[in-house]
């Protein structure tokens, strides 16, 4: 392929490294091999659009009830995160024993130790990257005519200290950059809904808004009608409504 290459760059992560290059080509570039899927558009047939409310007690929820979980509630996470919990313990403990004065001596275990530690929070990004990309391709697998997400402010809801952990572990924002980019090669136009959009106050029924819904009522009661269902559920519903009125909007 006839190319410029650029800004190449070279990183190391504590284990491994990584060389990486930038390509400048007239030539439309094919998307990787397993995500081949999103541009034959003959084997799918293209259907509604798609609200997705993403969160925390789920990674995301969508308009027709499909639940994606939470990858860190699972087993295998949660062994991986006590390893690294005992791990890092130890390297603390080994740190104060070979403290010398101001400064530290690290001895052949310790460096052990720390590479054991590296390894588990590779590991761990590893199997929630991985997650990511499973949920987001097959989400735009079926081809629908447009999905339409919330615009979190992560870095904002990363300030509380009770839930910044959480939100860091379910990679919010790499959702939506894996759904605008594999979209983008299948064609499938992404709405970004207002940031105050309320989505999770707004009844699906009547349309009234509960201004004083606290994050830990889980189930949305109205006061007006009497609809009861769960708020993340119902914050898909009213997303995938906003795309519809702004698919509308763009066609008139």
């Amino acid at each position: 392929v006839r190319a410029k290459y650029t800004n190449p760059r070279i990183a190391f992560d504590g284990e491994r490294w990584w060389l990486s290059v930038g390509i400048q080509t007239a030539r439309k570039l094919k998307p990787l091999r397993g995500l081949l899927f999103v541009c034959k558009e003959r084997r799918y047939v293209r259907s509604e659009g798609i609200g997705i409310d993403l969160g925390i007690k789920d990674l995301a929820i969508l308009s027709d009830a499909t639940k994606v979980r939470n990858i860190n509630k699972t087993r295998a996470i949660r062994r991986l995160k006590k390893k690294r919990r005992r791990l890092q313990r130890q390297v603390s403990r080994k740190y104060q024993m070979n403290k010398k004065e101001e400064s530290y001596c690290k001895t052949s275990n310790l460096i052990k130790s720390e590479k054991r530690l590296l390894r588990i929070n590779h590991r761990l990004a590893h199997i929630r990257q991985n997650h990511v990309h499973q949920a987001t391709s097959a989400i735009i697998k079926r081809k629908p005519s447009f999905i339409c997400l919330e615009d979190l402010n992560v870095r904002g809801m990363m300030k509380n200290r009770y839930l910044s952990e959480k939100i860091q572990e379910q990679n919010l924002y790499e959702f939506r950059r894996q759904i605008e980019y594999k979209a983008r090669w299948a064609k499938i136009s992404v709405i970004i809904a207002d940031r105050w959009y309320p989505s999770s106050k707004t009844c699906v029924i009547c349309g009234h808004v509960k201004k004083d819904l606290n994050l830990s009522e889980r189930t949305y009661v109205c006061p007006v009608c009497g609809n009861v269902i769960d708020r993340d559920f119902q914050a898909a519903l009213n997303l995938k409504r906003y795309g519809d009125a702004e698919q509308m909007t763009s066609a008139s």
